[in-house]
């Protein structure tokens, strides 16, 4: 390697220091260093006040007291000049996590997220990507020394690939990129545009049914966004709730229109738009899962060819061409149409499964933890099937086995060539949710719609000739179409496993599928978990009023007291928490009869509390 391969890998290292610079400096002019936790012990001579203008100094937040005079903190400011004011204060007696020589947080010390006007993970993913460019860049260079000074016999094929790697990233990435897109090309069903209309009329007539439920103006009231685009959409219908009125007319007018393939393609994107915002305002109260997977599956299809048989559109079409020239499309681009929600309903349960092994192990299964989620859902499940199947130890074990064995193989069945290994896949995932539906009362109607996807589509076979396109259309690269088609296919896994690996929920479109990941190790386990939490606040008028609050945010309330971030939770409970004058947390909990799998009457116990707030205001 010499050469022009070196001057190129050269430019190469020198665009990756530079790129390494660039997120470097914008982390840091942004974000600035990340703040540690450090404990400091005040001197005997401080007394609260003191300490209070102190903290206010030197930005040590969150305050907590491990003893009388040493106290734990968060401290934003991790400058040297800062750092080193601290050390030298006669007020401070001593630290910990912080070195007294370099005036730096010491190596060990916990780090808190990033703060700055941007959201937290921009900050961390600014740091990974300076030190990724920052490691490739060292590659480089390694690569380069190693050509300069001469290379063993051995270690040419190794650095050639790596300068390969390095300077045409795309090349090399083309090669796998090529496989992947020939292999899922093979396994897409083939169909017809017959097959695609009946998909057409199910689906469309599904959205009518279900879509075309009014989100109504009590899920904008108190609502309770979790992700950027739900508080985007809630900042359009909250200054105007009226305006909810019409995503339902909205919904069946195009899903209608979509129905009898009128302007098929846009009226579909219409519908998808409006089942977007439906599912945006929805999951402010209710679960992501009910519609994410469903929801996914929908922009997924967006590139479908809806109108080509038994529609307006292609009616129309007949009507104006008069020449008898006919197109063909590839029966594969009709196939993905019906393949595409099946995949998505195999990646979701797939990551479903990885994330009870992630979270539980093994012990997921040997500790038969379906029969405790059976216990958990009792009370509106339409049967005690589930119950009676929990106590049998060795049942239990073998159901929470069969339950991630299904949930892991679907998508060995949707990438199938054979339509009988795709239709096991879709019995089971039938039994999924059928035993959602049965022993724990969970139903997800859209998810039913998709198991449409395992039906014997390809032996629904042309019953007419489609009919005749328009000289552009019968130059439509359908090549290219089926290349996008297998990219939205490779962008829906690929996205599946980043969002699992970095645990992201965002509702209404992404979720890591861990609504059932959490195990417990026995009955005494389970019932010291199993508590639900109210935070009780008392205002000044006398009232009293409660509010369930999460798991999370009980821990929250209860480590951290009334910490600004343990305020943002009084404020999402009490619209007029400037008037609250103390809150206690409460704990409901229903003691069960293990003998005969029965719960007794609730109990509600007072878990932390009273706290002061008003002192703190």
């Amino acid at each position: 390697m010499s050469g022009v391969p070196n001057r190129r890998l050269l430019v190469t290292m020198l665009l990756l220091w530079g790129a390494a610079a660039v997120a470097y400096a914008a982390l840091r002019l942004t974000y600035g260093e990340r703040p540690a936790y450090v404990n400091v012990r005040w001197s005997t001579s401080i007394g609260d006040v003191e300490r209070g203008r102190l903290e206010r100094q030197y930005r040590l937040t969150s305050p907590e007291a491990s003893d009388e005079r040493t106290w734990s903190y968060l401290l934003t400011d991790v400058s040297r000049h800062n750092i080193r004011a601290i050390v030298r204060d006669p007020a401070v007696e001593d630290t910990h996590e912080i070195n007294r020589m370099t005036f730096r947080p010491a190596a060990a010390a916990p780090r808190s997220a990033y703060l700055g006007p941007g959201p937290p993970w921009a900050g961390s993913f600014l740091e990974w990507l300076s030190q990724a460019f920052v490691s490739l860049a060292a590659l480089a260079l390694g690569v380069l020394a190693l050509s300069a000074v001469g290379r063993p016999v051995l270690l040419q094929p190794p650095l050639a690939a790596l300068a390969a790697l390095l300077t045409s990233p795309h090349s090399v990435a083309a090669v796998p990129l090529r496989a992947w897109s020939r292999g899922v090309a093979a396994r897409v069903p083939e169909a017809s545009a017959e097959a695609v209309a009946i998909f057409r009329l199910i689906f469309g007539a599904a959205c009518v049914w279900y879509l075309g439920w009014g989100v109504g103006r009590q899920l904008i009231a108190n609502a309770n966004p979790e992700s950027g685009f739900q508080r985007m959409v809630l900042a359009v219908f909250e200054p105007a709730p009226l305006a909810s009125d019409w995503i339902r007319p909205w919904i069946i007018f195009w899903a209608l229109l979509f129905i009898a393939g009128a302007w098929a393609r846009l009226s579909y994107v219409m519908l998808t738009i409006g089942a977007i915002v439906w599912a945006a305002l929805l999951t402010t109260h209710f679960s992501t899962h009910l519609v994410a997977a469903p929801l996914m599956a929908m922009i997924c299809l967006v590139p479908s060819r809806w109108g080509d048989a038994w529609s307006v559109d292609a009616w129309w079409r007949s009507r104006r061409r008069r020449d008898g020239s006919t197109s063909t499309v590839p029966p594969r681009i009709y196939g993905y149409t019906m393949w595409m929600p099946g995949l998505v309903f195999a990646t979701s349960f797939a990551a479903a499964a990885a994330a009870k092994l992630r979270e539980s192990g093994v012990a997921w299964i040997t500790n038969g933890t379906v029969k405790y989620h059976f216990l958990t859902d009792a009370h509106q499940a339409p049967v005690d099937w589930g119950l009676r199947l929990a106590q049998h130890e060795s049942v239990a074990v073998f159901m929470s086995f069969a339950a991630i064995a299904l949930e892991a193989m679907l998508i060995v069945g949707v990438f199938s060539k054979r339509y009988r290994y795709r239709a096991a896949a879709g019995a089971g995932g039938l039994a999924l949710l059928l035993g959602f539906a049965l022993f724990q009362g969970v139903i997800w109607p859209l998810w039913w719609l998709m198991l449409m996807s395992f039906l014997p589509w390809h032996r629904v076979r042309p019953f007419t000739v489609c009919p005749p396109e328009p000289a552009a259309a019968r130059r439509l690269p359908y090549a290219r179409m089926q290349l996008a088609q297998i990219g939205i296919a490779l962008a829906v896994i690929t996205l599946q496993i980043a969002v699992s690996a970095a645990k992201v929920e965002y509702a209404p479109l992404l979720s890591t599928w861990d609504m059932y990941a959490t195990t417990y190790s026995g009955p005494e386990d389970y019932e010291s978990r199993s508590l639900t939490y109210l935070l009780v606040a008392r205002f000044d008028d006398g009232a009293r009023r409660a509010c369930d609050v999460t798991d999370h945010e009980a821990t929250e309330l209860i480590e951290a007291g009334m910490s600004s971030s343990s305020r943002r939770v009084l404020s999402k409970c009490f619209p007029s928490a400037s008037a609250v004058r103390s809150v206690l947390i409460e704990g409901r909990r229903r003691p069960i009869d293990w003998t005969k799998w029965e719960f007794g009457e609730q109990e509600t116990v007072t878990v932390v509390g009273p706290i002061a707030v008003g002192a703190a205001r």
